[in-house]
This record gives structure tokens, sequence and C-alpha cells, in this order.
């Protein structure tokens, strides 16, 4: 359940605006011909994560949430996969996209904050993650 008291709000808000930086950074930084991704991840055992690629100079943004492909410990539940859809996830393909996915356009402040609030949002809302238990891990990575 997501906290709502002043000080996890104001973290959340820290944590938004530290993401949104950080996809745009995907854009902006590492190669042209190169993947850029950003994976933002909590609760390790089961391998919870968003995660976001795009390369230099794209006006798009791909970002999947973890499906049943790549979970430990058993499946997704039902109210898990019910509120993917509520936030607006595609659902998986067998082949092409094993996990949850959306694509976003990439371009002004405003896109790479929505993109942060919804990884954050999914988080909470989905995977369980509390602003209380720390910060959650998140890797970059530039081609």
């Amino acid at each position: 359940m997501k906290n709502h008291n002043p000080q996890s709000t104001s973290e959340t808000a820290a944590l938004v605006a530290t993401l949104a930086a950080d996809l745009r950074r995907l854009t902006e930084e590492g190669s042209s011909t190169g993947n850029n991704f950003l994976i933002i991840g909590c609760n390790p055992a089961r391998n919870y994560y968003v995660q976001f690629l795009s390369s230099v100079g794209s006006a798009v943004m791909l970002a999947e949430a973890v499906s049943d492909a790549y979970v430990l410990g058993g499946p997704l539940t039902d109210d898990q996969r019910r509120r993917l859809r509520q936030l607006g996830w595609l659902k998986p393909t067998k082949k092409k996209r094993p996990n949850y996915w959306r694509r976003f356009s990439a371009i002004r402040d405003k896109d790479f904050t929505r993109m942060a609030e919804l990884a954050v949002t999914t988080l909470e809302r989905v995977y369980g993650w509390n602003v209380a238990e720390g910060q959650p891990a998140v890797k970059i990575h530039f081609a």
C-alpha cells in the first residue's frame, strides 16, 4: 500500500525527478548506433523491474515491466496483471515482447517525467515497493 506521509511524498518526487533526468540522458549520451538502457528494480528475490531502452537522438523510448517470463519464485498474481493493464502497459507477446511494454515520445521534459512517474507507480502499485524501504536499485548503461 502506498505511503502518503509528507516525507515519502517528497522522497518520491525527488526519485521521479532523478529518474526523469536519467531517462533524458538515454537520448543524449552514448552511441547513436547502440542501445542505452535504464533498469529500475526492487525485490531482487522476485526480480521485479521496469526498464527503458533508447539511443542518442531518438524521439522514442521503449519501456518494459517484468512479466511471468522473468519473474522469480512463481508467476505474477491476477491482481498484478490487472494493475499493469490499468496503468496502460500492453500485454506481453510470445516472441517479440516477453514483458509488458509501452512506447513513449521522448522529446519534452514532461515526456521523461511521465515515464519516471509510471515507473515509480508500477513499482509501488504492482510490485509492492515502498519509499520507506529505501531507493530502488537503478542501473544505467550507455552503449
